[in-house]
């Protein structure tokens, strides 16, 4: 789980549903090669780097990778604890997705990179947190895949859960020993925080 505060990036375990926004930023046709990520540096989730810069909230901050759109969207299905895969980011997404629906701590705690665990499994804990996450997930019945980038080692899909209206989340996982697992560790990264801004209130569309 990850939940992205515009604040700050935080390192949470939960995705966060941002029911009140539309998002219409995917460009209409995918592509192949490299994507651009393109945002206002006022809608961004970490200004501070940016306006160091010498750049101001007007302006925008833009970054491309390697990657590219899913149209239609991907559409993963829950999947039986003893069916779950991690060969690839998409089937690990679909075991993340289902671990969050069952509300099996170990089993969450578990889709997530070793250097993750302790601080998921401390999240958890928290009573509040464990019933915010549980709502979330209780009435999403589907998880889609909107595109991927590569950033460094990391593979980042941009998911949908429940109806396709809602906001895209930023999903980054890594490959471990055991298959892909989820990972926090680009809360505090810049470019990470463009993609997360671009596909809420910017722009993703295949670069040219």
């Amino acid at each position: 789980m990850l939940y992205r505060s515009y604040a700050r990036l935080v390192a949470v375990i939960f995705v966060a549903l941002v029911s009140a926004i539309t998002v219409d930023a995917f460009a209409q046709t995918s592509g192949g090669g490299k994507l651009l990520f393109r945002v206002q540096i006022g809608d961004r989730g970490m200004k501070t780097d940016a306006i160091s810069k010498g750049k101001t909230l007007t302006d925008y901050s833009e970054v491309t990778l390697p990657g590219s759109l899913i149209k239609p969207p991907l559409k993963l299905a829950p999947v039986a604890k003893a069916n779950a895969k991690f060969d690839t980011p998409v089937n690990a997404a679909a075991a993340d997705f289902t671990a969050e629906k069952s509300d099996d701590a170990d089993w969450i705690v578990s889709m997530f990179a070793p250097g993750d665990r302790a601080n998921v499994k401390s999240m958890l804990a928290d009573r509040a947190m464990r019933e915010r996450n549980r709502g979330i997930f209780a009435h999403k019945d589907a998880r889609y895949v909107r595109g991927q980038a590569n950033y460094k080692n990391y593979v980042l899909l941009f998911i949908v859960d429940g109806n396709l209206d809602n906001a895209a989340n930023v999903l980054a996982f890594v490959k471990t020993p055991d298959g892909f697992r989820r990972t926090n560790a680009l809360s505090a990264d810049d470019t990470f925080d463009i993609v997360w801004s671009a596909l809420r209130l910017g722009e993703v569309k295949p670069a040219k």
